[in-house]
């Protein structure tokens, strides 16, 4: 799902071969071997279940389109950054403490964009279920008086419900 700000940060790369690019992911090659090169020489034990902050300094080796549908070469695209990754260290300290503030924050920002993706994804799945109850009732020759979308069928029929009659008690006193 293409944001707003991917669709604005990606400027004049919004477009491949005249094909809309709706995202950008990323590949990290090397990570491994960057990784395992530090370690060697500033060990760093971890035990099972340790969580650790790691960084890489990467080159950006190669770009790459992919079709966001895969059976649909022609269509939407999305933008892959292929990165080589150089060098890397296990960040420690006052340093991990800061960039894991910063991971945390997106976080939190990937949280709010999955919630409120699934949000829509729901309201679609019941805005199809609605407009195929219409449609069924419609076939019975039945008008809906609320279309789909919320809005007040005028072609409804205006039915009428009788109110309640109050009943009232006669005083024993």
């Amino acid at each position: 799902m293409a944001t707003k700000a991917t669709k604005s940060k990606l400027g004049e790369q919004a477009t491949f071969e005249g094909k809309p690019v709706l995202g950008v992911s990323i590949e990290v090659r090397g990570v491994s071997g960057g990784l395992n090169k530090a370690v060697a020489i500033d060990p760093v034990v971890l035990l099972q279940g340790d969580e650790a902050i790691v960084a890489f300094r990467v080159d950006t080796d190669k770009i790459r389109h992919d079709p966001v549908e895969k059976d649909n070469k022609a269509g939407p695209q999305t933008r892959v950054q292929i990165l080589e990754a150089e060098t890397a260290a296990v960040l420690t300290g006052a340093v991990a403490k800061a960039v894991g503030a910063v991971l945390d924050s997106q976080q939190a920002k990937i949280d709010e964009f999955e919630a409120a993706a699934e949000a829509e994804r729901e309201k679609a799945k019941e805005d199809a279920r609605r407009a195929q109850e219409i449609e069924r009732n419609r076939a019975k020759g039945q008008e809906p008086i609320v279309e789909a979308d919320g809005n007040v069928n005028p072609a409804a029929k205006a039915v009428r419900v009788p109110r309640a009659r109050k009943r009232v008690r006669k005083s024993t006193h």
